[in-house]
Order: C-alpha cells, then sequence, then structure tokens
C-alpha cells in the first residue's frame, strides 16, 4: 500500500472549500523487518537488518539482509546473510550464506559456498547495481580446497544470470595483461566502493604475485588495474608502465616517467557507460630523464580515447588561467575527482584541482574543471561571484564547494554542493549559519538556488517559521538523468525537535521544486511493529552510468527508514507526475510559496482587483471563468493536492 509523505496543511478558509490531500512522492514498501524473510520460510530478519538499498530503471531494488539467530528459527552465524532483488512483492532471494540445502549460490568453478574458511560470513554488504538491472555482488567462499588465496570473488550481471568477474587464484586463471602473474589482493570487493555499469564491468586494482611479478626495485610491477565483465577482463594499467601517451619528463618533454599506483587509486578510479576509466595516479619517484620527486609525481590518467593517456600532471601550467597558475605542487595530489560518478557517458571528466604557483591559497586556489576531447573548460572556481537569486545578493562569492554532493549527469548539468565565503559587509551577512548552498546549473540556462541554510523552507506540511539548517557535507544525497537531485537536510522551527523530528530526505525536481520524501519523527508502517522514523537514509553512490545506484534515471528512489530498536522499511518513492493544466501556486509570482499573500491576492483579482504581476484566475485553465472549481482546484493544489 502507498502512503503519502506530504502531510495536509490543515488550510480551510472562509470561502468554505476544504483542501484535500493528494501525495506529492509515493512512497511503497519493499521489504520489512517484520516480514517473514522471502524464500527463507521460518526464518525472521535481525534488528538493523538491511544494507543501503539500491534500484534500477524499472523500480526493482538489491538489498543484503542479515537473519536473526536469536528469534526461534534455525539461522546461525554461517548463514544469517541474504541478497534480495524485486519489487513491492516480487522479492527474490539471489544469494545465501552457508551452501544449506535448497538455497541458492552463486555460479562459480568450483561450486563453494558463500562463507570464510572458517565458516563465517560470506557475502558483502552493500551489493549495487546498474540502471538496467546488473548487479555487483562480493563473496567470500568455501568448500574443498578453498584457501585464503583462492576464495574471494565478485559477480556481475542481471538476476539469473550473474556471473563471476574474477574470483583470486581461479578466474582467469592469470592476470590479463601479464605472463603467467595472478591476482594477490582479495577480490570480495567492498561494492561501496565499486561501480557497475550496464555492460557488466567493474574497474578494480589488485596486487600480483607469481609469473612476470617483480616486487622490487627499478622493475618493481607487482600491481595494476583491471576492467572486467564475466568472461571478459582486460588490464587497463600495471605498475611500472612507461611510454603513456602524454606522460612526458617535466623537462625533456619525452616520454620516461614511470607509473607508479598510488594508494588514491582505490578511491578514484571509476568508469562510465563507454568503459571508459578515470584514473588518479602517481609517478614513480626517481624514474624520468628529470628525476620524478615527490612535489610533482601526481598524474590524472584516463583511457577516453582509446588507450590509457596522461591528462594532467602536477606542476604543469593550469589551463583557462594566466600563466603562472599551475597545478599545485607538493607531497598531496592537486587532483579530487568527484567522490561519485567524475565520469559521465558523454565521456567528461570532473575534477576539483588545488592550484598552486599565483595562485592565493584558501582565497582562489581550487577550481572544478570539466576534461572533455582533449579540452578544459573550467566550470567553477572560489572566488567567483555566485549566480544571484533567491536569497543570495549581489557580491556574495563562493568559497569552496562538497566532492561528495557536488554531482553531474549526463547532460553536464552540474549540482553543487558549496560553501559561500563568510562576509560581514553585505547587507545580509554571510555567517557560519547561512553560508551552505546547494545550486543547479543546466546548460544553457540560468542558475536555480535550490536550498540555503538560514532560509525558510516555505514548504507544505512545515511550520511558517520552518529554517533550513542544510549542511553542503551532509551524506545521502544523489542526482539522476532527469535532472531530479536527492538530498538530506535537517531544520528547525515551531515543534520542531532536534534529534526527534528535524531530518528529512526531500528530492528536488526541475519541473515541481523541492519535495518532501521522508521526515524523522513520523510513523512509517505499522505501529506494533515500528516505532516512529529516527532514520532516513539515501545511498548516493554512482552506478557507472553517470548517475546515482540509489535514485534511477527513470526517478525511483531507494531508501530506507529505521527506528531507535533497529526495525526497518526498505522503500522506493518517485515524485508523482506534475499538476496537469493547473497554473503553480506563487499567484502573485513573487517566487514566495506557499503563502498567504497568495490566497489574499487570488480573491482579490477572483473579485475584480487589479494585480498585474499575478497570473490569471482561470486556475485550472480550462476556459471557464470565473467558477468555483478554479477556487476549488487553487486551494487543493496549495495544500499539496494534484489538478483533475
Amino acid at each position: 500500500m502507498a502512503v503519502s509523505s506530504n502531510r495536509i496543511m490543515g488550510l480551510v478558509l472562509a470561502a468554505g472549500v476544504a483542501s484535500a490531500a493528494c501525495a506529492s512522492v509515493t512512497l511503497e514498501p519493499v521489504i520489512r523487518r517484520s516480514d517473514t524473510p522471502p524464500g527463507i520460510p521460518g526464518e525472521f530478519f535481525a534488528t538493523f537488518s538491511f544494507s543501503n538499498p539500491k534500484i534500477d530503471n524499472a523500480g526493482n531494488v538489491v538489498v543484503d539482509a542479515v537473519l536473526d539467530t536469536t528469534g526461534g528459527g534455525t539461522a546461525t552465524t554461517s548463514n544469517r546473510r541474504a541478497t534480495y532483488y524485486g519489487g513491492p512483492g516480487t522479492m527474490q532471494l539471489l544469494a545465501r550464506d552457508g551452501g544449506i540445502a535448497g538455497f541458492p549460490v552463486l555460479p562459480n568453478p568450483n561450486n563453494w559456498t558463500h562463507n570464510t574458511t572458517t565458516n563465517g560470513a560470506g557475502l558483502a554488504q552493500g551489493s549495487t547495481i546498474a540502471p538496467n538491472g546488473r548487479m555487483m555482488i562480493s563473496s567470500n567462499l568455501n568448500g574443498p580446497g578453498a584457501t585464503t588465496t583462492n576464495n574471494t570473488a565478485f559477480w556481475t550481471g542481471a538476476a539469473g544470470s550473474l556471473a563471476v568477474v574474477a574470483q583470486r587464484g581461479v578466474v582467469p586463471a592469470t592476470a590479463p595483461g601479464t605472463t603467467g602473474a595472478i591476482w594477490n589482493t582479495n577480490l570480495n570487493l567492498s561494492p561501496s566502493q565499486f561501480d557497475v555499469n550496464n555492460a557488466g564491468q567493474v574497474v578494480f586494482n589488485s596486487q600480483l604475485t607469481g609469473g612476470d611479478t617483480v616486487t622490487s626495485g627499478a622493475g618493481q610491477n607487482n600491481s595494476g588495474v583491471w576492467i572486467g565483465s564475466p568472461g571478459n577482463v582486460q588490464m587497463v594499467m600495471r605498475q611500472g608502465q612507461s611510454n603513456v601517451t602524454g606522460l612526458n619528463d617535466i623537462v625533456t618533454g619525452l616520454p620516461d616517467p614511470t607509473l607508479q599506483l598510488g594508494a588514491a587509486t582505490t578511491f578514484g578510479m571509476k568508469l562510465n557507460g563507454l568503459g571508459q576509466v578515470v584514473l588518479p595516479n602517481k609517478l614513480r619517484v626517481g624514474s624520468g630523464a628529470t628525476p620524478v620527486t615527490t612535489n610533482d609525481d601526481d598524474v590524472l590518467l584516463t583511457t577516453i580515447g582509446g588507450s590509457l593517456r596522461c591528462i594532467a600532471r602536477q606542476g604543469e601550467q593550469a589551463p583557462g588561467l594566466p600563466t603562472g597558475y599551475t597545478f599545485r605542487t607538493g607531497a598531496s595530489s592537486p587532483f579530487s575527482t568527484l567522490s561519485f560518478s567524475p565520469i559521465n557517458n558523454a565521456g567528461s571528466i570532473y575534477v576539483l584541482v588545488t592550484l598552486g604557483g599565483l595562485a592565493v591559497p584558501t582565497v582562489d586556489d581550487l577550481a572544478l574543471y570539466r576534461y572533455n576531447s582533449g579540452n578544459w573548460t573550467i566550470v567553477w572556481r572560489s572566488d567567483d561571484l555566485a549566480p544571484v537569486t533567491g536569497s543570495v545578493l549581489a557580491g556574495s562569492k563562493f568559497a569552496s564547494l562538497n566532492l561528495g554532493n557536488t554531482r553531474v549527469n549526463n547532460a553536464e548539468t552540474l549540482a553543487l554542493a558549496g560553501f559561500l565565503r563568510q562576509d560581514a559587509t553585505l547587507e545580509t551577512p554571510i555567517t557560519g549559519a547561512n553560508d551552505d548552498v546547494l545550486y543547479i546549473f543546466p546548460v544553457g540556462q540560468p542558475a536555480q538556488l535550490v536550498v540555503r541554510a538560514g532560509d525558510l523552507m516555505n514548504l507544505p506540511g512545515f511550520p511558517p517559521d520552518a529554517v533550513w539548517n542544510y549542511e553542503g557535507a551532509q551524506s545521502g544525497t544523489g542526482f539522476n538523468n532527469l535532472g531530479q537531485y536527492v538530498f538530506t537536510s535537517r531544520f528547525t522551527g515551531t515543534g520542531i525537535t532536534a534529534g526527534v523530528n528535524d531530518n528529512a530526505a526531500f528530492i528536488w525536481d526541475p519541473v515541481q521544486g523541492i519535495q518532501l520524501v521522508a521526515r524523522t519523527g513520523e510513523q512509517y508502517g505499522d505501529p506494533l511493529t515500528m516505532a516512529p522514523a529516527t532514520q532516513v537514509t539515501v545511498d548516493g553512490r554512482g552506478n557507472g552510468e553517470g548517475g546515482t545506484a540509489g535514485f534511477s534515471d527513470t526517478g525511483w528512489l531507494a531508501l530506507r527508514i529505521g527506528d531507535n530498536i533497529g526495525n526497518q522499511i526498505v522503500y522506493r518513492a518517485k515524485v508523482d507526475a506534475p499538476v496537469a493544466g493547473c497554473d503553480d501556486i506563487d499567484f502573485n509570482n513573487n517566487d514566495v510559496f506557499p503563502e498567504d499573500q497568495d490566497i489574499v491576492d487570488f480573491f482579490d483579482v477572483l473579485a475584480g482587483g487589479a494585480c498585474p504581476a499575478c497570473n490569471d484566475i482561470d486556475f485550472n485553465n480550462n476556459g471557464v471563468f470565473p467558477e468555483d472549481q478554479d477556487v476549488a482546484d487553487f486551494l487543493n493544489v496549495l495544500a499539496g493536492g494534484q489538478c483533475p
């Protein structure tokens, strides 16, 4: 049963027309802690049982679950983990720990079960998904001949056709691109760090051993990066590799330096739907005709263009800026790709660069670049003037941005979660209480301010004095290819208690604006099995297709709502279709809504009054006016309802 996430405003005017509620976002429960685990009769879900759910374009959810070992069933610590996929009423069990007869195990060459070699938990938590339903699942394995050097693997594929991409020491038998070397890193990859695309590809790294592996000295080559899907794994790069396109000696211009995998590689390497990769990396100190030092050893690599190439190196002149502005040198890398989906299906890479040389630290030393087809474009820079819109006044400047919540989709629309520079000289001073902002920058269109800390919320279901306590660094965001942005935020106001009902998830829609999805303090599910919500969790990780694994390109959002005693419900949510035919509720077009003045102006114009900036009185645009139905529809939409 679907439930409304918005609450009736309770508006009943003297005109005698009562407003009827209709959801702006519809929530559908997918799986509950109180449910009997699908496919596992006689068992129960544990408290805090579900991982962060992900969702595909069809609205199907992948989620990992934990069974209760103390609730009257027979589950034990060796068989309590399970992975599910499906929608409301269609959840199917994909895999279960323990190898119990009759329960599914993901296919693997040895037919081993999902466990460690000591019968511990096997399936990794946090399985992820691509828009077309191809999933990535990881696990430890156990069975005859299993050891800690051959029992870790990950799979990709659709439900019913998941297959091993890589199993340490087993699949492929030797690491592609090497001569006899095998992977020497556990391959039960954490899905929280890796994305999967529609082709079932994942980019991953590993240490190497055996064969042509050299573990030290000038020829060291015992690590690498690969991209692969079942039956098709290819090397992207290997430690010790040289003669990479664009990787030239910083003085002679000759391709001398040698690649040296860095720690940042694990977290920065991402792929898009074309199988192209972005890869922050390091050069081997001492290599090259002009020896590489720790001050100029950071590089940014990509396979855009076909083969591996270097597109930026520490110490180089920064494109698009006056001579003397450089990619900062020093022990820390100047290159920070966006945390999620930094490479989109348009073949663009988005990287935040710390500038050196003439740049002034903490003033104008940050620039967000887009790289596409060999061209670098600055799309944002610290100390730039912020777009004047909403409450942002002329003269306001940007200070920094948040890499985790700043997103770009395949249309190159930028959602920028940033911070304004604190400034006491403006008419409304910028302080730590109002410097967090979220902008949307559609290509070729004016920027839109979505939310700013300290602004009035002006949303149905919230008190008139409710104020955003938005934080640009707060987790739980995502951006899809409809241009919708999901975010979580806190707020204050009359009747709002910190830690009780002051946090919620919202979707900003390009047509309908901000819509409430779910809020702490509200009752979700059966009060007999679920207390009021204390947690609303959204997973904003990328999906390998220029989008978000938890927020599909068809508008489906997966979220987890929980209470303070461990009960949880996984929901899917979607913004309802736009109100058909009706005008918006900002009748007087002053950009403040909902407000009493819109109501006053509506009835004034209805009675024949003048308001040049106002809409006409045919609110429902049926060509009949004046009429009672316009009044009824105006009040209904004002209260969050739909236009007939």
